[in-house]
């Protein structure tokens, strides 16, 4: 009996069938682990590079520029910036290699859009399940936050845990900036697809909806609020107009219900309500001291910057230098992803 060689598991790898399977492994790491374990979403790597690295050689091969998306050519240039960046900076810069690993990200977003375009169909059984294992997924993470809000119990850490703005079981902002991407096209597809769905998926897509709803409220996320927002009313101007006015109404409902539950909390108390739920740190200037850090970095060095994931680092002496308020407060990120980029890789 001829033992398989190396080269024969790779040639398995390479035809349609397999690439293609290998692409659900990866959608359905992303859709059991993006709202419940970064550990999980760990598979939606492994399982894409080799069908992307082989979606980036039949592109190049043949010749089919043109059918790469502008997506892929802006997170390409996104990431040449980051490397220069980097370089320039590496010998001031805080964990200089990991901070660059990082970059991987831009990549495998590449790799995702190349795969993805370069893939004819899988069997609507295999849609199908994803698709319930990512609302399952959502409504499994909201369950986790509101028993915990209800009981003050922790069931991932089966202990007493802090509840405060907790939207789901990847945290507050995972979740909440997470859910507010994916809420309008979670709503595009109740209207645009529904359809198609079986009964028993659309039920599963409406309850899910709901619990995001939920998930958002209870992360008081200003990013995530806004995001759904924007996300929604942009998905509304592609309905006919009676559709388009509900989804206005349904979104302006929305907005309010979120803002009065928060002032209901705070029990009204305008003190309160600045220094808590979504108005908090803009009473005393505590994030608008970090916009202006994020500001101060960028004017220091508008071409180069200070390198990915550079900001938090410095953010503290570049306080001190230029007299920003705060000095000693939070300093993880620039709360905006365009300072945050700005100051990370200049202005470019």
């Amino acid at each position: 009996m001829e033992v398989p060689k190396a080269t024969d598991y790779f040639r398995i790898l390479t035809e349609p069938k397999w690439q293609g399977a290998l692409l659900w492994l990866a959608i359905i790491s992303a859709a059991a682990g993006v709202f419940t374990s970064v550990s999980i979403c760990v598979g939606n790597h492994i399982f894409l590079l080799v069908p992307g690295i082989l979606a980036v050689v039949h592109f190049l091969k043949r010749g089919r520029w043109r059918e790469i998306p502008n997506s892929a050519y802006a997170l390409l240039g996104l990431c040449i910036i980051g490397i220069f960046s980097n370089l320039v900076n590496w010998e001031t810069m805080h964990e200089p290699i990991r901070a660059t690993l990082k970059l991987k990200y831009f990549i495998f977003g590449i790799l995702g859009c190349l795969a993805f375009r370069n893939l004819n169909q899988w069997p609507r059984k295999w849609v199908e399940l994803g698709f319930a294992v990512l609302m399952i997924a959502i409504i499994i993470s909201v369950s986790y936050a509101v028993f915990g809000h209800l009981t003050g119990f922790d069931l991932k850490e089966w202990s007493q845990g802090d509840f405060f703005r907790r939207g789901g079981l990847t945290g507050t902002m995972r979740f909440g900036y997470g859910i507010g991407m994916l809420l309008p096209i979670l709503i595009g597809i109740r209207f645009f697809s529904k359809n198609e769905l079986r009964r028993k998926y659309l039920v599963l897509l409406n309850i899910a909806i709901a619990f995001a709803i939920l998930g958002l409220i209870l992360t008081e996320t200003r990013g995530g609020l806004i995001s759904m927002i924007a996300g929604t009313i942009t998905l509304a101007f592609f309905m006919n107009e009676s559709v388009r006015k509900k989804i206005f109404w349904v979104t302006a409902f929305l907005v309010f219900t979120i803002l009065s539950i928060n002032v209901a909390i705070e029990g009204g108390n305008l003190k309160k309500l600045q220094n808590g739920g979504y108005f908090r740190g803009l009473d005393e200037g505590t994030r608008f001291s970090i916009y202006q850090s994020a500001l101060c970095a960028i004017k220091e060095r508008p071409v180069t910057g200070w390198g990915f994931y550079q900001l938090g680092p410095n953010m503290r002496d570049i306080k001190l230098r230029h007299g920003v308020s705060n000095p000693d407060g939070p300093s993880s990120h620039a709360h905006n992803i365009f300072l945050e980029i700005g100051a990370d890789f200049g202005v470019l």
